[in-house]
């Protein structure tokens, strides 16, 4: 009887169109909703046609990706984003404000690589750890490309990848107390503009300031 009625509970939530695997908290205000868009093939080389596109509309609470796919942000965020997948995911970073406390805002457990791009004004704010130690902090391969702004204040550092970290373009604002951007293996720079204050001298690694 057990599992006749998880059967049918699932059914109804695939029928609902419910299963994005993309997780809420539960206080979360946050909402998902399947676009209608079809993603193409951008600036990082990566043809996105095959991959589901999904917009979420940012509130308070933490959101959980954990499938492959393209995510279009927008709107503010008390909390953090986390990815912890097998493939690819995109996210791209639409005029969001991201404020996060004791934990990166932005945080890549794993992932093939993660892709992230930005458009419009974008700000992110994280007091974070002496372990998870940046705003926007990557276990695996992490670009970050666009036409857009983004704008970041850390406690720590600013995006830290431990993997390689590629940055193919965009407007950079950071305020570190420790390193603007660092990367374990390797750190590459194709374009871009930069403003990077630090408060600290410190070498750990390498690092741009």
């Amino acid at each position: 009887m057990k599992k006749k009625i998880i059967l049918i509970v699932l059914v109804v939530l695939i029928a609902c169109g419910l299963l994005v695997f993309v997780s809420l908290n539960p206080a979360s205000t946050s909402t998902i909703t399947e676009s209608t868009e079809k993603a193409t093939k951008d600036e990082s080389g990566v043809d996105w046609s095959t991959y589901t596109v999904y917009d979420i509309e940012l509130g308070n609470g933490n959101v959980s990706i954990t499938k492959a796919g393209v995510y279009n942000l927008s709107g503010k965020l008390n909390g953090k984003i986390t990815i912890n997948t097998n493939d690819n995911v995109k996210i791209i970073l639409n005029g969001v404000n991201i404020k996060s406390s004791n934990s990166p805002a932005i945080y890549i457990v794993k992932a093939k690589n993660t892709y992230i791009e930005i458009k419009g004004k974008n700000t992110i704010k994280s007091t974070t750890t002496d372990k998870l130690d940046a705003a926007i902090y990557s276990k695996d391969d992490l670009y970050l490309y666009g036409d857009g702004t983004l704008t970041i204040n850390s406690n720590k550092d600013g995006i830290a990848g431990k993997d390689d970290l590629y940055i193919l373009s965009g407007t950079y604002n950071i305020t570190a107390t420790n390193d603007g951007i660092k990367g374990k293996d390797t750190v590459n720079i194709t374009n871009g503009n930069f403003t990077i204050n630090r408060s600290e001298e410190r070498r750990v690694g390498k690092e741009c300031r």
